[in-house]
């Protein structure tokens, strides 16, 4: 992976992360659910693209095999 790929994994991380703290701070939520709710988040963040690269991992699927399947 190169650092372009990793700098633009990172800011759409951040922006969905600050999506929900701003939705978390315009609500009057409790405080224990705000930590429950930042756990739960980061907890997919984590293992989303960790999943993802696993799967692209074991699809393993080069151009000149898509041309033959399509």
């Amino acid at each position: 992976m190169n650092i372009f790929l990793l700098l633009l994994i990172g800011i759409c991380l951040s922006m969905d992360t600050f999506s929900l703290s701003l939705s978390l701070g315009t609500f009057n939520i409790v405080k224990k659910k705000c930590i429950l709710f930042s756990c739960l988040v980061a907890m997919f963040h984590f293992i989303m693209p960790l999943l993802g690269v696993i799967l692209g991992n074991s699809i393993n699927l080069s151009p000149s095999k898509i041309n033959g399947i399509l």
